[in-house]
């Protein structure tokens, strides 16, 4: 009875040692390929697509959105990149891929959703100058920077732009005419010779814009941007209630995010109404302010170089927040912006 009772032992041992040793050899022989498909070139008619080395062949399976895998069309390689051409410009494609470990052992990831470009598209991305600032002249210069949004290399195309809604004149084909070549993928800045009159403090609207006459997007063609020449205050005690204007007050975008700060009349259900007047900077002028909103307020420029007393501000501030989170400060710069000093303490109104 002994030795029986010892063989039932051994046996349920080598059963339970088995089924571990079977269980190692099924989780061993599976197929983990790529854990992303990469598109390093986009554009109108072709793709080019890499990931990471991890099977002995690859395949692409691609269409339009939303098609049914198993009906797309197939492209294999070794590689660990291909090119997929003949797509159709502008189109949403869904792309698959396929990893081949040997023994009838695949893997499958997707879909990578690629939208391709049009064939001719450029546009204006950005006012380079003039820039917000103090002392502005009537004698700015006006760059922009134009941007190869399609596949095809551009030339020989207008430019223009319009000041507070005012398309100016541009002497062409010297000026507003561009000769050189914006090429895939590739932006080219730009400087008109016509200068921008803005001489006086206050808010200018500028519209530029690019004419290609083969362009498939007219969406991006046309950037506006709001230009504030600010004012110098040297005449003391300056005091602003924001009626008649922004009064040089301007969000600081680069350094903002998520912003809901607006200058206008306030009515949402915490600010109601002004200080003064009917007009504010308010974040959100008819509800909310963001979560994780930073939003940066900058002022005028203020020569305090014919003071004699050292200058002191105060204004009319309606705060609500968050005690664990939310916080507003106010700071200096004494070199155009690009360092700022924390004037004060949330313990100390006068600074």
């Amino acid at each position: 009875m002994t030795n029986h009772c010892s063989m039932a032992r051994l046996s349920t041992v080598l059963i339970l040692l088995f089924a571990s040793l079977f269980s190692s050899s099924v989780f061993a022989n599976t197929c983990e390929g790529p854990d992303s498909i990469n598109a390093l070139i986009v554009q109108a008619d072709n793709v080019l697509l890499n990931w990471e080395p991890k099977a002995s062949s690859y395949t692409i399976e691609y269409g339009l959105t939303g098609f049914v895998p198993g009906s797309g069309s197939q492209e294999s390689t070794a590689d660990t990149s291909i090119r997929i051409q003949s797509l159709v410009e502008k189109s949403v494609y869904d792309f698959y891929l396929i990893s081949d470990c040997g023994g009838g052992m695949l893997d499958t990831i997707g879909p990578k959703i690629i939208e391709t470009l049009y064939y001719n598209d450029i546009g204006i991305s950005l006012l380079n100058a003039p820039q917000t600032a103090c002392d502005l002249t009537n004698m700015e210069d006006i760059t922009i920077s134009i941007s190869n949004y399609g596949q095809n290399p551009q030339q020989l195309f207008d430019f223009g732009y319009s000041l507070d809604f005012v398309e100016q004149e541009v002497n062409r084909p010297f000026d507003g005419f561009y000769t050189g070549v914006v090429g895939y993928d590739s932006t080219v800045m730009t400087t008109f010779d016509i200068k921008a009159p803005i001489g006086i403090p206050g808010k200018y609207i500028f519209q530029v814009w690019t004419d290609l006459q083969e362009d498939s997007d007219n969406d991006n063609d046309t950037l506006t941007v709001e230009v504030f020449h600010q004012p110098v205050i040297n005449d003391y005690p300056y005091e602003w209630d924001f009626e008649e204007w922004e009064g040089g007050w301007v969000i600081h975008d680069s350094v903002s995010s998520n912003s809901s700060l607006q200058y206008g009349r306030p009515n949402s259900p915490e600010i109601q109404s002004a200080y003064s007047g009917t007009k504010a900077w308010v974040t959100n002028l008819i509800g909310d302010y963001n979560a994780n909103e930073r939003s940066i307020l900058i002022s005028p420029c203020f020569d305090f170089s014919n003071m004699v007393n050292d200058p002191y501000m105060s204004f009319a501030l309606h705060y609500q927040g968050e005690a664990c989170c939310d916080f507003s400060q106010a700071e200096i710069s004494i070199n155009g912006g690009l360092n700022w000093t924390k004037i004060g303490d949330g313990e100390n109104g006068i600074n």
